[in-house]
């Protein structure tokens, strides 16, 4: 029987359904007994620490009578909700260190941050072009960018779990030297159109140093290339707590540093010594609600580009008629609340606390661990394995026995890759042997859950 579905979307079912069917979650997050029917799923990227607060906030936000009139209409068509934005200009003003001022104008709502990727690639691509990304990385980048956009994802093992390369003195010129080998053993280096990263890196939970953003900068420059910073877990702030913290993430405590606070040539009367020189046009920064505040089914996100309206509008002409008036009304109602600083602190309180927990737990399991230090996860290397299908049949083990991880092969672990198919890993200037047993562990859970994650944990590696 003939399939009835276009050549196209079947093309993309086979490459992407094998990755999506593998990250898709069976248990519920619960801290009862253990078993298939009582998984405690710390494999989602969700935030769970602030539901309460956040069910308050959107009970504010629909119980106002002017905010109900609007919440029913029609969305703002060009750019997105103009109070939304306000909003979001103001947050951005006071918490991202912006060297120019953000205003509205350099602002598109899309619904989610994902969206908002998919959007902006197909604005700044043709199909067949290809995005630079290092590794390891959010699988998630690759129905967004290779789905509708039909655009390469080309990986570079940078950050190595393993070395840590991110908090290293000399990582900016590792990674330039690891984006310039890459680029020039494309097949076609004139078809790369950008750098992508995230900053908060996921699964890692750290942020890049300064240094390494400008040398990512002047990268772009050099090449003609545009920068993409994924910022979703900023102010995501974690300490560690525990009775015996890592040395490691003490001494590596790198604060966030926004692609926005980064002064550009292009932008000012060059009194900065800093000033990077490249076309600010070229300069793009990705936030949404979701991961800071566990908002992820209002699917908001947005865009800043600030000296590039007419991507502002593609992007916004592609994703308008996705955006929800309801979603934009209870972000503004978010951001401009006396409450937002409190709950800031809060969030990072709480993501202290179960990564504390996880750690002190990993440590007496012998568990070698990346030190987090901004975002919702701990990367750790859970399973002494020496193979690919060693750590997937390990991962499954896990979750039968009441525990669902994010198995390391799906972030392009060194060996790993992605899965989705329509991406390469290009080897770095040092080769790096296979990391296998390495898994994502959502730390953003109360600290009860967490509590009953590390002995089902402990339990099972105990039993091996």
């Amino acid at each position: 029987m003939a399939e009835l579905i276009s050549t196209r979307m079947s093309a993309m079912l086979r490459q992407l359904v094998p990755m999506l069917a593998a990250t898709s979650s069976q248990g519920a997050m619960n801290g009862g007994d253990s078993g298939t029917e009582n998984v405690i799923d710390l494999s989602i990227a969700e935030n769970r620490l602030l539901r309460e607060e956040m069910r308050e906030m959107v009970e504010e936000a629909v119980s106002d009578k002017p905010s109900l009139e609007k919440l029913l209409s029609l969305p703002a068509a060009v750019g997105g909700d103009l109070e939304a934005r306000r909003a979001l200009a103001c947050f951005f003003n006071t918490y991202f260190n912006p060297a120019k001022e953000v205003l509205p104008s350099h602002i598109a709502i899309t619904p989610g941050a994902g969206t908002c990727i998919e959007a902006l690639v197909q604005s700044v691509c043709d199909e067949g072009d290809s995005v630079l990304i290092p590794a390891p990385c959010w699988f998630g980048f690759e129905p967004y960018i290779s789905g509708r956009p039909k655009v390469n994802i080309v990986t570079t093992c940078f950050l190595s779990p393993e070395i840590d390369t991110i908090s290293d003195n000399d990582g900016a010129d590792d990674l330039r030297s690891s984006l310039e080998h890459v680029f020039n053993k494309a097949p076609d280096p004139a078809r790369i159109k950008g750098l992508l990263v995230s900053n908060p890196q996921n699964p890692c939970s750290r942020s890049y140093p300064r240094d390494v953003l400008l040398s990512c900068l002047e990268f772009c420059h050099d090449h003609g290339l545009h920068f993409i910073s994924d910022e979703l877990y900023a102010l995501a702030t974690i300490v560690d707590l525990s009775p015996s913290p890592s040395k490691a993430g003490a001494a590596s405590q790198t604060k966030f540093t926004s692609a926005l606070s980064i002064p550009l040539k292009s932008q000012s009367n060059g009194e900065d010594e800093d000033e990077v020189q490249i076309d600010a046009s070229r300069v793009h920064v990705i936030w949404s609600a979701s991961k800071l505040f566990g908002l992820s089914g209002l699917r908001f996100g947005c865009l800043i580009s600030q000296d590039n309206p007419s991507l502002c509008s593609a992007v916004s002409l592609l994703t308008y008629a996705g955006t929800s008036s309801l979603s934009a009304t209870t972000v503004t109602t978010l951001l401009i609340s006396t409450k937002l600083p409190s709950l800031l602190s809060t969030n990072s309180q709480r993501l202290s606390v179960s990564y504390s927990i996880l750690c002190e737990g990993l440590r007496r399991m012998g568990v070698q661990l990346v030190p987090a230090t901004e975002g919702l996860f701990v990367f750790a290397r859970v399973f002494a394995v020496g193979s690919l299908e060693e750590e997937k049949q390990m991962t499954a083990r896990l979750r039968q026995a009441g525990l669902a991880l994010s198995p390391g092969w799906l972030y392009h672990t060194a060996g790993g890759g992605g899965g989705g198919g329509n991406e390469s890993d290009v080897d770095d200037v040092q080769s790096r042997r296979p990391e296998f047993g390495w898994a994502r562990i959502t730390i953003a859970v109360p600290g009860d859950v967490m509590r009953h994650a590390v002995a089902r944990l402990e339990s099972f590696l105990a039993s091996l």
